[in-house]
């Protein structure tokens, strides 16, 4: 759903089913260095199989200056909020938000990392 609207908006957005496919779709960009595989941002349910939002995030480290992190969670506590803001995140929004409110970060986190949207190449997982 986060996905079809993102793109409606003109986002181009890949997907990942879980944390794992989401590493491996960003390995190229990160340890590699391909530039076509590193999103411009990167939005994620913190609670994933296989990997969670907070370890992609933290595999993000060579290149977390340049890819903005959103963080969704459905059990919010200070503990999870403090570890993703240490890890970088731009904002964990909370379950449940409308639409609006993830828009409004989407292009918070695009303006503060200095680049447009729509048309930026993002990665759901």
């Amino acid at each position: 759903m986060l996905a079809s609207a993102l793109r409606r908006d003109g986002f181009a957005v890949e997907e990942a089913a879980n944390g794992d496919a989401a590493l491996d779709w960003l390995d190229a960009g990160v340890r590699v260095g391909n530039l076509e595989r590193l999103p411009d941002l990167i939005v994620s349910d913190i609670r994933l199989p296989y990997f969670s939002g907070l370890e992609i995030l933290e595999s993000l480290e060579p290149a977390r200056a340049r890819v903005p992190v959103i963080l969704i969670t459905g059990f919010p506590d200070e503990e999870t909020h403090a570890r993703a803001r240490a890890l970088g995140a731009e904002c964990v929004l909370e379950k449940p938000f409308d639409l609006g409110q993830l828009r409004a970060a989407v292009h918070l986190a695009l303006r503060t990392n200095g680049r447009d949207a729509p048309g930026t190449r993002g990665l759901a997982g």
